[in-house]
């Protein structure tokens, strides 16, 4: 079979909750399709979606939109996609006919919620706006001076019931003037950029957070240190102890106490789990956010593992805090200066350099489904495919595990 990558970009909703994920087929490593035609390319989404990796660990309980090309909307190709759980997207090029019209209201009667991509507000969609339960818009695209003039057109579409979706919003400015708009979705990668604002202190619940991350990177400290300093902190104890009692740990006897912990993980990997707690403890950033920190993490302590040229937990620890100034609303440079980090961590956050920053790039690229870069790695499509996948399917659980 050839190798083939799903990619997925989360939609999040106005609270900033993810929505759902749209799915994007790729190649092997190449940032495009290539197979003969599009209705190819899309049978492979299907079948690796469904039958190789599974809904479930792609998306979770999050909804898929994945895009048709006309024949699977003029046939009956898409049928053995589940209903309550995928969206069927419209492209922007396809011909809009009686045949694409018939096909399109079949899968709206036979339950499917139909999504109209990179809407333009022109009159050729309106055969297919009575069937469209969501209408996406290219936000860049978009002159900011025809905010107002698109205002009453957005309102007049969300009274059918329709929720519009803003795609390719790149910051938090462009998040807020969309939703007063009247946008109900968002995708794109804005959640993951700090909000500066000069001049500004850190609010005490995330200086704490900045001071329990630096003690906790503290190499000086030994493992009954570690212990001891963890322990006195309830919320920070008792939710380490809920991650490493739950399912994907499996230990034969409840750990009952963080000394306990220690001796059977390690001082190492109760350093990871315990900056995995306090930065889940941030409650007022994106669950995606964190989400996303885990899976580039995971990404970096597996390519470690894979590589032998890092040590493990080193990666994993450049991974975690990549989104360190996101959570914060801080510049990163100015973030590291207060946590006790080695010269490695830092020139691999900072600078992308070694070992350690190369896999975070790698993690990157992979999140993002860059081409340039994922064509430099030096690891098999398929293997790369699958280990990002386990490293979405690691993260999704142990989040579970804090219940959060």
């Amino acid at each position: 079979m050839a190798a083939v990558f799903i990619g997925r970009q989360p939609v999040l909703d106005t609270n900033l909750h993810v929505w759902g994920y749209e799915l994007l087929f790729r190649s092997g490593t190449d940032n495009q399709a290539r197979f003969g035609d599009a209705g190819e390319a899309t049978s492979q989404v299907i079948i690796n979606a469904l039958f190789d990796i599974g809904l479930e660990r792609l998306v979770g309980d999050a909804m898929a939109l994945v895009n048709l090309p006309r024949d699977f909307l003029v046939q009956e190709h898409a049928d053995l996609l589940p209903s309550a759980r995928v969206v069927l997207e419209v492209l922007e090029d396809v011909d809009i006919d009686d045949a694409l019209c018939v096909g399109v209201r079949r899968l709206w009667n036979a339950g499917y919620t139909i999504a109209l991509d990179d809407f333009a507000f022109e009159p050729r969609w309106e055969p297919l706006l009575d069937l469209a339960g969501i209408i996406k818009v290219e936000v860049p695209l978009i002159d900011p001076r025809e905010h107002a003039r698109l205002k009453p057109k957005i309102a007049e579409l969300k009274q059918r019931g329709v929720l519009m979706l803003a795609e390719k919003v790149e910051s938090e400015e462009e998040f807020e003037a969309y939703r007063d708009l009247g946008f109900d979705l968002f995708q794109g990668y804005f959640f993951a950029r700090p909000k500066l604002v000069k001049g500004s202190r850190l609010p005490g619940n995330r200086l704490q957070t900045l001071r329990l991350l630096a003690e906790l990177n503290n190499d000086e400290l030994d493992t009954s240190q570690v212990a001891s300093m963890v322990a006195p902190n309830v919320d920070l104890s008792v939710k380490l102890l809920r991650l490493l009692n739950s399912s994907r740990y499996a230990f034969l006897n409840t750990i009952d106490s963080v000394h306990q912990a220690v001796r059977l993980v390690g001082i190492r990997q109760l350093r990871a789990l315990a900056t995995i707690v306090v930065m889940t403890g941030i409650d007022d950033k994106p669950h995606e956010l964190i989400a996303l920190s885990l899976v580039r993490a995971r990404m970096c302590e597996c390519l470690a593992k894979e590589k032998g040229t890092v040590v493990e937990s080193v990666a994993f620890t450049v991974g975690m805090l990549s989104t360190l100034d996101a959570l914060l609303d801080r510049p990163l440079g100015e973030l590291l200066d207060e946590l006790p980090l080695t010269d490695e961590v830092r020139t691999a956050l900072l600078e992308g350099a070694g070992p350690a920053g190369q896999y975070l790039q790698w993690a990157i690229a992979c999140e993002r489904m860059d081409s340039d870069v994922l064509d430099t790695i030096d690891m098999g499509p398929s293997e790369l495919g699958r280990l990002y996948v386990e490293c979405m399917s690691w993260a999704r659980d142990t989040l579970g595990g804090l219940a959060l």
